[in-house]
């Protein structure tokens, strides 16, 4: 997240500029992955309600993050942003999710991880 907020607080490139939306689009499939994995490490929550809580708090960072980037003189707010970071998360966090269960996962009469 310090790095999402460090990248944040620089000049800005273009709004809607591809290299912008791909480097939303890393930072957020990233993170939702990550706070799944934390989540699906560290509680006693479903599958299914660790990968909305991921969503749902990636989400609210992008929203958090673009309302800093509106103090920064040199940035902007931008919706466009925010809707990037929401699909970010969702792609991240059921990935994540799809890779563990396909790779990881033990099936029925195999040894395995987990």
């Amino acid at each position: 997240m310090s790095l999402i907020l460090y990248q944040s607080s620089r000049p800005s490139i273009a709004s809607g500029n591809t290299l912008a939306v791909i480097g939303h689009f890393i930072e957020y499939s990233f993170l939702a992955a990550f706070i799944f994995l934390s989540l699906r490490k560290t509680t006693t929550l479903t599958d299914k309600a660790a990968i909305i809580l991921a969503i749902a708090l990636s989400s609210a960072f992008g929203i958090l993050d673009e309302l800093f980037q509106s103090t920064i003189p040199t940035r902007f707010s931008d919706i466009n942003d925010v809707l990037t970071d929401f699909l970010s998360s969702i792609f991240g966090a059921l990935l994540i999710y799809y890779l563990i269960k396909t790779f990881f996962t033990k099936k029925k009469g195999t040894k395995g991880f987990e």
